[in-house]
């Protein structure tokens, strides 16, 4: 029997369905072992899977219909071309007329044929971008679980940071003194800290060196701004020789910290409307953070839920998310 390129196409489809089923069988895995430590994000993955079973079902279920319909086409091109070959050898009226029809029958077949596997190829990539949507989900759901995991079993996690070269010194020598390495050093001033702490939160004596806090950084907060404000906003001029202001000049008033929060915003906003995407360079200099911290932020909206890829410092998304994505950024700036 001769070979169809139809029989090629349909068994990469069946190739493709196997392929799908199993990366769903195993994401309903994975959900099921991270469904204890973020609940609410399992559950929204696993009806992201259950949508894209469905799909997955109708496709399966169309190609079903088209493998029927491959097996009738074979039959009728076979029999059409056993038929040209009768033809050939006695070309009377009655062969030629009994090949015609079943050659016309097997194009019928054929047409018929072409337009199941057309509709069973675009069953199929739903199911597959459905997929894509599922394990998206699943990767959000992961991270949380995660996150929860760690914090449950307080596992300690290495964070780097830089210090001035004389403060590096200085703790280098300490930690010799003390005959322990620096991370135990600062490992054993956290586990006094936090007893501290402790002892102050049962105290009730936390809450007022909080407010105590709170006011020495309102205070400091003032000094600065009016510190920018004496240096940007007064122009003195002294003559060199007589040592006398020749010229003052005083424009604006000091800015409220709500108007600047105010503009990031409108700022953040513009930058994603234009772009399409969010650059975390240009991210970090509207916020007037350091590119780590703006990273971070962009991880913070995938916890939030946010279906999106970072790929060489640049957050994409779909645009339908753009409103959801601005509302959070808005939240963090609030926060600042």
């Amino acid at each position: 029997m001769a070979q169809y390129e139809q029989e090629e196409i349909i068994a990469e489809l069946d190739r493709t369905i196997d392929l799908i089923d199993q990366e769903l069988d195993q994401m309903d895995e994975e959900i099921g072992s991270i469904r204890g430590y973020a609940p609410d994000a399992a559950e929204s993955a696993a009806d992201r899977v259950e949508a894209a079973r469905e799909k997955l079902e109708d496709a399966k279920e169309k190609l079903n219909n088209t493998r029927n319909l491959l097996t009738e086409f074979l039959e009728s091109a076979t029999f059409a071309a056993n038929l040209y070959d009768e033809k050939e050898q006695n070309p009377d009226p009655q062969t030629i007329s009994e090949y015609e029809k079943s050659y016309s029958k097997a194009e019928r077949l054929k047409g018929k044929l072409l337009n199941w596997i057309n509709k069973s190829t675009i069953s199929i990539e739903k199911a597959r971008i459905n997929t894509e949507k599922a394990r998206s989900k699943v990767k959000i759901a992961r991270i949380k679980a995660k996150v929860r995991s760690d914090k449950e079993q307080n596992k300690k996690v290495r964070i780097n940071f830089t210090l001035p070269e004389t403060m590096k010194n200085d703790w280098r020598n300490l930690a010799d003194e003390l005959s322990i390495s620096v991370s135990q050093m600062v490992r054993n001033a956290m586990d006094v800290y936090e007893r501290s702490v402790k002892g102050l939160e049962d105290s009730g004596a936390l809450e007022s060196l909080r407010n105590l806090e709170k006011m020495g950084d309102n205070i400091d907060a003032a000094g600065e701004k009016l510190d920018n404000f004496l240096e940007k906003k007064i122009n003195r001029k002294f003559d060199p020789y007589t040592g006398k202001p020749v010229n003052i000049a005083v424009s604006d008033p000091l800015p409220n910290n709500s108007e600047e929060k105010d503009r990031k915003k409108k700022r953040i906003k513009g930058l994603i409307m234009m772009q399409k995407c969010l650059p975390v360079e240009k991210l970090a200099q509207t916020l007037s953070i350091p590119e780590n911290e703006a990273e971070n932020i962009i991880y913070e909206l995938a916890a939030e839920g946010i279906e999106c890829t970072f790929d060489d410092g640049i957050c994409n998304f779909d645009a339908s998310q753009t409103d959801n994505i601005i509302n959070i950024l808005d939240a963090v700036i609030d926060k600042m």
